[in-house]
């Protein structure tokens, strides 16, 4: 099998050549080229033909946002956007903005294991076919029939999710009638922008999740470094937030939002496994559609990573496995949405 071609961009000679180590360090990645600048990444983009691309944010002249679209209205390519602080993450929604796949913290020479998620990483946004996204809001949905028996939507999503997530939220109208919380893997701080982003594209109001607010019509979007919960509390629906311990390195974990979904309200749930490394969901899945839950994954087409799809397509937790346009159709057609 031929290595994956990355190409990489910083202005600090330094950084191309940690890059480059780093990158190289597993066999299947080749570093094709390296620019110092943002002209020189669109010329190198167009002569290499790069699989993926490492992008720094900050650089003097063109930053990485503009790099990035240029690219993507020239030579669609996977991009990763870096940074080397936490206080950019308020940024981040720029970089899907202008077409990134995602975003994420450089990793110091002194952490290896964030040199090798920055490896898998750099793996998994090259899988994604680049495709034009419709942003356009869905148009308003005056009339839904009553949504019973299904109460809430729970989504899993992690390595490559969030512009699926774009996808299926903006085409749900603003009548659709069920509450829909969304575990996200997302690295700590970065959620607010995620959030920020999806609603430019969504109809449906979204928010942060917290502690004992009453869930309502809309979405919420669990915060980084703690699990989201579903609880019933004198007789409402309710959000709980915990700090217990992270389940196979998650928190939020998916498999603790869909558990306790089960607990709370039985099978009358419906739930969509979307995109990342590793199997959390699989088994809160498997759970939602033993209790008689309606119960959705991902395709392989379409995934950057199949991990969590997959994963629960093997524990048979999947009734359906659909592309990311064909699940919001599936929704509201359950829902009896027209």
């Amino acid at each position: 099998m031929k290595p994956l071609k990355v190409l990489i961009v910083d202005d600090s000679p330094v950084q191309l050549a940690m890059l480059r180590n780093w990158i190289e360090q597993d066999p299947e990645m080749k570093v094709v080229g390296m620019a110092s600048g943002g002209q020189d990444a669109l010329r190198l983009t167009a002569e290499l033909h790069p699989d993926v691309i490492a992008i720094d944010m900050i650089m003097p002249e063109m930053d990485g946002f503009r790099v990035t679209e240029r690219i993507m209205q020239e030579h669609p390519t996977p991009i990763l956007l870096l940074t080397v602080s936490e206080q950019h993450a308020t940024m981040s929604k720029n970089a899907h903005h202008s077409g990134a796949i995602t975003l994420m913290l450089k990793p110091s020479p002194d952490d290896p294991l964030n040199i090798q998620k920055f490896r898998q990483t750099l793996k998994a946004v090259s899988k994604i076919k680049m495709v034009r996204r419709n942003t356009v809001k869905a148009p308003s949905t005056p009339t839904s029939r009553p949504a019973a028996p299904y109460q809430a939507v729970l989504i899993a999503s992690s390595t490559g999710g969030p512009p699926i997530l774009q996808t299926v939220l903006s085409r749900l109208p603003d009548a659709f009638p069920l509450p829909i919380l969304i575990v996200q893997h997302i690295a700590q701080g970065f959620e607010m922008s995620l959030l920020n982003w999806l609603q430019t594209s969504s109809a449906l109001p979204i928010q942060l999740a917290r502690e004992g607010m009453e869930v309502q019509r809309g979405v919420y979007l669990a915060p980084s470094g703690t699990h989201l919960e579903l609880l019933r509390r004198q007789g409402k629906l309710t959000l709980h937030l915990s700090n217990h311990a992270p389940i196979k390195g998650h928190r939020p974990s998916a498999n603790i939002l869909f558990e306790s979904g089960v607990r709370t309200l039985g099978g009358n749930l419906m739930a969509i496994q979307l995109t990342g490394m590793g199997d959390d969901g699989a088994t809160g899945m498997k759970a939602i559609r033993d209790a008689g839950g309606f119960t959705i994954a991902q395709d392989e087409k379409s995934s950057a990573v199949f991990g969590m799809p997959q994963a629960a397509i093997k524990l048979g937790g999947a009734q359906f496995v659909l592309s990311p346009e064909e699940i919001p159709r599936k929704l509201k057609e359950v829902l009896g949405l027209f």
